[in-house]
């Protein structure tokens, strides 16, 4: 029985990901000390911003500010 690595799994899916089209960031920029940081800490797993951006787009009434 074959088994994935977390590091391989994570490289298939993005690489799925990158094929429907979806933008992919790495913790290198995106990381808490990143180049242009969104997360606060390596144990979040929301990006808060684009999150509230993409809530807003979609129901402008919701006031998420």
């Amino acid at each position: 029985m074959a088994f994935l690595s977390e590091a391989q799994l994570e490289t298939a899916l993005l690489e799925q990901f990158a094929a429907l089209g979806y933008a992919c960031a790495s913790d290198e920029v995106i990381g808490p000390d990143g180049r242009q940081p969104e997360l606060e800490a390596y144990d979040e797993v929301v990006l808060k911003t684009r999150l509230t951006e993409a809530v807003t787009r979609l129901n402008p009434m919701t006031n998420c500010a």
